[in-house]
């Protein structure tokens, strides 16, 4: 997924909010959103039903589809995946895990997809979890792997990644195009890989295996992970929000309260690289640093035309969430509004 400055805001209209998915066999449609995920370009959620439907722009077959330069105005079914339960997607390219640990991917990929719109199993994620964006993937067993991509002739590969030990992730977080990764584990202790750690992570960084992650100092009890080529936050307990990186200058993270709200719903980060944290309907904070000091500025409220928050979604890292009006709202799509009706 390419770095894009958000430019407007997709709203998905006539969902209805929903938490899990259905199995996706011999059931009715039902077109509910419960994940959604965004790239520049175009678009997919998972639906209550179990299939995948994709919109926007599809120029390599990222909607399922034979390629076509035209906008696709209404999310439209990806044929031959059932019983989804995620979805992800990045530059030219989607993907979905089902119940049953496969992977599903089309669209112009390394690994699979060859820009014709042709559905492709991929055995070597099979147990995977979840996906991020950048093709890396969380698996059953705790264990973390990333798809290289290919080098000349070299076919891509899936590189299972060093972790510290004894560490076995139940959230992944990545930042795409940087190589950056974030996990978390069940007791909310936070690793982070970033090949530039030297360079954007601050001293913390210096003489560290890149390719390995590796704990970071101070972030317990994790909630939620959003971050950015130069740092990471978590969410924490109630309305605390740690970060690390970001030039803080300090060997463990910064904590700070976000004042008026009692617990946090959500936390991410904007294609441009602002970290946001969701307070609830209609708001969010802005957590950022200025000069070395950790802060939370005032509420940013959508725009009038933008459909009123209530919680957060499936959204890999890039704040998608479900409006009280049943819409489902993404950051930074350049398209249309695709109205969805059950």
């Amino acid at each position: 997924m390419t770095h894009e400055t958000i430019t407007s805001m997709l709203i998905v209209t006539g969902l209805v909010a929903a938490c899990g998915g259905g199995s996706g066999s011999g059931r009715a449609a039902d077109k509910t959103a419960t994940v959604a995920a965004y790239a520049s370009l175009h678009e997919c959620m998972v639906t209550r039903d179990g299939k995948v439907r994709c919109s926007g722009k599809g120029e390599f077959g990222e909607l399922g589809a034979a390629p076509s330069p035209k906008w696709v105005t209404t999310p439209t079914e990806v044929p031959g995946v059932s019983d989804a339960i995620d979805v992800a997607v990045g530059n030219r390219w989607s993907a979905a895990v089902t119940r049953g640990g496969k992977v599903f991917m089309w669209g112009e990929t390394d690994m699979a997809g060859k820009g014709d719109g042709k559905v492709v199993d991929v055995p070597e994620l099979q147990g995977a979890t979840d996906l991020e964006g950048d093709l890396w993937a969380l698996f059953a067993d705790g264990s973390v792997g990333h798809f290289r991509r290919k080098v000349g002739d070299r076919p891509a590969t899936l590189t299972k990644m060093a972790m510290p030990a004894g560490f076995k992730a139940t959230l992944l977080r990545s930042y795409s195009g940087d190589g950056a990764a974030c996990v978390a584990d069940a007791a909310g202790a936070v690793a982070c890989r970033n090949p530039f750690f030297e360079t954007t992570w601050g001293a913390w960084g210096s003489g560290k295996d890149a390719g390995s992650f590796h704990l970071v100092p101070g972030l317990t009890g994790a909630r939620d992970l959003a971050l950015t080529s130069n740092g990471v936050c978590a969410l924490l307990a109630g309305s605390t929000v740690g970060c690390f990186g970001f030039g803080l200058g300090k060997d463990t993270a910064t904590t700070i309260e976000v004042a008026g709200v009692k617990l946090l719903e959500s936390i991410y980060t904007s294609d441009g690289g602002a970290v946001y944290a969701v307070r609830g309907p209609s708001e969010r904070s802005n957590i950022a640093v200025t000069g070395n000091v950790l802060v939370a500025n005032a509420d940013i409220t959508p725009k009038a035309d933008a459909c009123p928050r209530t919680t957060t979604i499936g959204a890999h890292n890039r704040g998608c969430v479900l409006c009280a009006s049943g819409g489902v709202q993404c950051p930074g799509s350049d398209g249309p509004t695709f109205p969805l009706g059950k």
